[in-house]
């Protein structure tokens, strides 16, 4: 058997924290009152996070500091100053998520051990050996990898001496993480920038293009992780740490989920005998959606469609009623005092029990109880147990305070300050070459026929590809042309592995940490897209520095922050697409959608293209898209403007390219808008 993993548990505060140091944790992450993917967590200030570093140690366990969110240039020297403080109060690690914060980090605090956050969507082993390459001691797996696929990464990493961490429990996203602009877009709150609002929680309406399917319900809320009974392959799987999400739930929760996981883990290495029946029904009480192994064992469903609600431990099932008085047939001992809750689409309803009837308990275990108050309730509607005295968790002991320590590392501050200075000092560096403006056209499989035709004035021309065979299509459609593939934001092992001889002989335009690595090692041509969360100047240096020819910015940055980036012969904003909001393995093996198109409408009205393509990636798209075409004088610093058709109507396509053409003749300098619903994105607003 593989060595014992480690148990990493969220601390959003110092009462979690506390908690889960006391009921197992190896660690801890938290995070700072900035640049956390929790933001609204109540987090640590400066000096209380030297405290909680303090304390953890003092009980033999490691502390990770989470600067997990993209970092904007005018808040890059924060950052680095919060991972030196912590670096001098001896964190563990940081988990970063951000290039340019790790390209800092690296040049300024070299001996601080960084680990790539699941926010870096790193999916493929391609993608990690380029983590490693970055100087990466652990890397946070994305939570859409199979068992056989987490196996297949831990093998590459190993003779590397890299660490492998994995989600086992809490909720998870329905979009890759590091992938979802959905919350960013809809209300200018970024998941990528820890303010993610879980519009994926809401109720939608599904169509598909021939109007044969139809579904409605929370169609993109995912059940809760729980691999509990899981443990034993997790740990033959070689996997180093057992990460527990939760840095926004409580402390019975955090401290319940620690017990279970600590006492199953225990158990596999002959120590104990597992966690008890109580305290699995303890942890179900203190937070829980409907249950799934999720993709690691991927044998259920994904989404919960019916309530995106918390459940707890089913405990009763409604009879009826009589005055104050509920009819129940209980299915676990209820004692006064306890919470149960009913579940209500997307609501729960609480009762407390004030009294039990013991002369009303019949054999079949059905029973009269008196709630604090009355809802209304269906019969047969079941009832779950979210609050019990009997099962509640002891409360950690009182903390003693403990005492910040002096720095216990040290920093060479002339040092570190002037290579600070270096840093930024090229980060305001303006690039003065400049070349006549064109534009890049990306395509797909989908509109490539009818609009080669069109495509004559294309400076560039990219095509969305899926395989090698997507390759060889394209080249027919397009004889003699120079083409750039761009890969898909999600791509396996083995579909890179499949792909790498088309990089050895074709231009690339990057969407994952995986082909970027391929293509640095081939001494490819490549491009970096929007996909890699390229937020900063750092970050632009650091893809600059690794070879790349020209640069997609975040669709998350401003007009303003991307007009301050050095290097501007190798950056290309967008100035027309529809913004990939989410992209989903959900569905991959569910029977629940059988088509390859289809409509999305939330409550607002607004629909959304939802695509599935030969792998059962689910791909949405902004209702609107970002048109900056008539307002080209606003890009006038840069070069190259990209035009992405992906999910537009091939009419409207026509339309773009035809108004482009007329662009050429300097008396065209406005052809006009195509769309009268549109959106700026982000360039007039900057995401929060």
């Amino acid at each position: 058997m593989n060595s014992k993993p480690e148990l990493v548990l969220p601390a959003g505060s110092m009462e979690l924290l506390k908690a889960a140091v006391f009921n197992g944790a190896d660690a801890v992450y938290l995070g700072a009152k900035r640049f956390s993917a929790r933001a609204t967590a109540a987090n640590f200030e400066a000096s209380e996070l030297r405290e909680a570093i303090a304390f953890c140690h003092s009980h033999g366990k490691k502390a990770y500091l989470a600067i997990n969110t993209l970092i904007k240039d005018s808040e890059m020297g924060e950052a680095i100053d919060l991972a030196k403080q912590a670096y001098l109060a001896d964190i563990d690690a940081a988990i970063v998520q951000d290039l340019g914060l790790i390209k800092a980090l690296r040049g300024l605090l070299p001996d601080l051990p960084l680990h790539a956050s699941t926010q870096m969507t790193c999916h493929n082993k391609q993608g990690a050996e380029f983590l490693a390459s970055l100087g990466m001691k652990r890397i946070v797996l994305a939570r859409e990898l199979s068992l056989k696929e987490i196996k297949e990464i831990k093998e590459t990493l190993r003779p590397l001496n890299i660490t492998v961490e994995c989600f086992i429990h809490g909720a998870l996203c329905f979009s890759l993480s590091g992938q979802c602009l959905l919350s960013s877009f809809a209300f200018n709150k970024s998941g990528n920038r820890g303010r993610c609002l879980q519009p994926c929680r809401l109720n939608y309406s599904l169509h598909s293009a021939d109007k044969k399917e139809h579904k409605k319900g929370f169609l993109l809320s995912m059940k809760d992780l729980t691999t509990i009974d899981n443990i034993p392959e997790l740990i033959d799987a070689g996997i180093d740490a057992f990460k527990v999400e939760g840095r926004l739930k409580d402390s019975q929760y955090v401290g319940s989920v620690a017990l279970v996981y600590r006492k199953a883990i225990d158990k596999c290495f002959g120590i104990g005998a597992g966690p008890l029946r109580d305290d699995i029904k303890r942890m179900r009480m203190a937070f829980s959606r409907d249950p799934t192994t999720g993709y690691m064992f991927w044998n259920s469903e994904m989404v919960s469609s019916d309530s995106p609600a918390p459940r707890g431990v089913p405990a009763a099932t409604y009879i009826g009623k009589s005055s104050d008085l509920m009819k129940l047939k209980l299915l676990e001992r209820i004692e006064v005092g306890d919470k149960l809750s009913a579940l209500k689409v997307d609501s729960v309803s609480e009762i407390t029990i004030k009294k039990i009837l013991e002369k009303s308990r019949r054999p079949d275990g059905s029973a009269l109880v008196k709630p604090d108050n009355m809802i209304e309730l269906e019969k047969g509607q079941m009832l779950y147990l979210v609050s019990s005295e009997r099962l509640k968790l002891q409360e950690s002991p009182r903390l003693q305070k403990i005492a910040a320590k002096p720095d216990l590392r040290k920093v060479n501050e002339v040092e570190f300050s002037q290579k600070k200075k270096e840093l930024f000092d090229f980060a305001i560096t303006q690039a003065s070459k400049k070349s006549a403006p064109g534009f890049a056209i990306f395509v797909d499989e989908g509109n490539i026929k009818e609009l080669a035709v069109h495509l004559t004035g294309a400076s560039r021309i990219i095509c969305h590809t899926q395989s090698p065979k997507h390759i060889e299509y394209f080249k027919r459609i397009l004889p003699g042309r120079e083409i750039y593939f761009k890969t898909p934001n999600f791509q396996t092992s083995s579909e890179l592995d499949e792909f790498e001889p088309v990089v050895q002989s074709s231009k690339i335009v990057c969407s994952n940490l995986g082909a970027l690595d391929i293509c640095i090692k081939n001494k490819s041509t490549f491009w970096v897209d929007r996909e890699l969360n390229i937020f900063n100047s750092l970050a632009v240096g650091l893809m600059a520095e690794l070879g790349a020819e020209m640069i997609v910015p975040s669709a998350e940055c401003s007009l303003r922050e991307i007009k301050a980036m050095p290097l501007k012969e190798m950056i290309m904003p967008m100035s027309f697409f529809y913004p990939l909001l989410m992209t989903s393995r959900a569905y991959s093996k569910s029977g629940e959608l059988k088509g390859k198109e289809y409509m999305l409408t939330d409550r607002m009205g607004y629909k959304y293209k939802v695509t599935l393509d030969d792998k059962r990636i689910l791909r949405l798209y902004n209702p609107l898209p970002v048109d900056m075409l008539p307002e080209l004088g606003k890009l006038s610093d840069f070069a190259l403007f990209g035009v992405d058709l992906r999910a537009v109507e091939k009419s409207d396509a026509r339309k773009i390219l035809e108004n482009l053409q007329k662009l050429k003749n300097p008396e065209n300098k406005n052809p006009g808008r195509i769309f009268k619903n549109f959106t700026r994105g982000h360039y007039e607003r900057d995401v929060e």
